[in-house]
């Protein structure tokens, strides 16, 4: 139906031209809406990336007292009397969600149809000025594995969930040198005993928020699944490093401990002990360490990182690009001008009465 024919059509039907110059307004607003919102991201470049390097060893670990460490599931309904606000960001069909600890206040501004990696990054810069912790959420349903190279500015990685597990992108990560530690997550979605739950164990006094922030910053925590409850869970009892040899040991006797490396391959493997150790190599960028219990408890470790300098610090490798940023501003804003202005004559030359000669 073209356009002068929906005119003639409205004439005669005056309730349904004001539904439809009420509708079409919506239409337009929305629209409008969402150009501008998408226009307002900005390009980023980011660096190659590049593998962890250097002669000194960062163990997040280095800090960790024995007798302090204590569970926390970021997604329980429990975690607000800790006061310690949590929220789950993200919606539309980009399913690309962050779990936003230490919240301030809650950002309502996403982006739900096409979110690039640009979209992303910016997400996570805005999310950082009002939450102490930006952690992509279930990141295999949102995120593609390739961005793990690039995306920075956040700390944590949800790695275990009620949804799934992440650990390629968790190496992912990792193998392209961005320090990010695991977060270990069930909320209250699982009842049966027999499968496994997850939660994060960190070493902190978890009435005291800002400790506990410090130690997820250091990286001072770990994963874990388990089946059986808490109270009868092994933990970690030692994880300290002696110029290249990192010691671990446990409260139990562990089944299985594996080192784990770049790209995930796994480094050594040790069985039937109650602690281990692992030599440092030279070509060895990081290692993480899992420990396996017999009844089916599974620690995860963050890992032990090389770095350059004396003091280790976390690296920068994205950037806003200004000029390219305008730019493509520029070029969507005229492509826009252009495809309004085709419809506005074509309208135009719709309602002009055609003439035919004899």
């Amino acid at each position: 139906m073209t356009f002068c024919k929906i005119n003639i059509f409205l004439k005669f039907h005056p309730f349904l031209k004001v539904l439809c110059i009420v509708l079409t307004s919506f239409a337009l607003l929305f629209v409008v809406f969402y150009l501008v919102l998408y226009l307002s991201v900005p390009s980023y470049k980011f660096e190659n990336p590049t593998a962890f390097q250097g002669e000194f060893l960062y163990n997040p670990y280095q800090n960790a007292m024995d007798n302090e460490w204590k569970y926390i599931d970021f997604r329980s309904d429990s975690i607000d009397k800790k006061d310690i606000m949590v929220y789950e960001h993200g919606y539309g069909f980009a399913n690309t969600r962050q779990l936003c600890i230490g919240a301030k206040e809650k950002r309502m501004i996403d982006y739900p149809f096409i979110k690039n990696i640009h979209y992303k990054q910016y997400n996570i810069d805005k999310l950082c000025e009002t939450c102490r912790f930006v952690v992509p959420a279930h990141p295999f349903e949102g995120y593609r594995l390739r961005e793990m190279k690039n995306l920075d500015h956040y700390r944590l990685l949800e790695v275990l969930s009620s949804k799934g597990k992440a650990f390629d992108y968790w190496d992912k990560a990792l193998s392209c040198g961005h320090r990010v530690g695991i977060l270990a997550t069930c909320g209250n979605t699982i009842n049966n005993t027999n499968v496994p739950r997850y939660i994060t164990a960190v070493n902190a006094d978890i009435d005291d928020a800002e400790h506990v922030f410090n130690s997820l910053e250091k990286g001072n925590s770990y994963g874990v699944s388990y089946i059986d409850n808490l109270e009868k869970l092994p933990i970690l009892t030692n994880a300290y490093l002696s110029s290249d040899t990192f010691f671990v040991a446990a409260s139990e006797m562990i089944e299985k401990i594996r080192f784990i490396g770049q790209n995930g391959v796994v480094k050594d493997s040790v069985q039937g002990v109650e602690h281990a150790y692992y030599i440092v190599k030279s070509d060895d960028t990081y290692i993480r360490t899992e420990l396996l219990f017999a009844d089916g408890t599974i620690l995860y470790l963050n890992p032990v990182v090389r770095h350059k300098f004396q003091y280790f610090f976390d690296t920068d490798t994205v950037s806003v690009m200004q000029g390219r940023t305008w730019l493509m501003r520029m070029v969507y804003i005229i492509s826009i001008i252009v495809f309004i202005r085709y419809f506005v004559v074509r309208f135009k030359n719709d309602k002009t009465p055609t003439r035919y000669e004899n």
